[in-house]
């Protein structure tokens, strides 16, 4: 299985700017409890938008516009308590 992309807001502002582009394969997680049982659920193995371009040779905003036409699933997480020294990723 292949990794599965993870983005995430930094405040709600943000949030409400990028809700715009989700598509319909987009699933937000609303806390750290729903985010590791995703992480747990693909044995880890995410990657960022960022991360994701990298690894395909394309741009950030294509992956972007990958996710808003539903062609690519994208797991975002809004939690503005979240502990990212707390989470491990593949």
């Amino acid at each position: 299985m292949g990794k599965r992309i993870l983005s995430y807001w930094a405040d709600k502002t943000e949030q409400k700017e990028q809700e715009a582009n989700f598509g319909p394969r987009t699933v937000v997680c609303r806390n750290q409890e729903e985010f590791n049982k995703v992480l747990e659920e693909f044995n880890y193995k995410m990657v960022s938008p960022g991360g994701a371009s990298d690894k395909l040779h394309v741009s950030r905003s294509y992956i972007h516009q990958l996710e808003k036409e539903g062609k690519i699933r994208v797991y975002r997480v809004w939690d503005e308590d979240l502990d990212w020294d707390d989470c491990q990723f593949g």
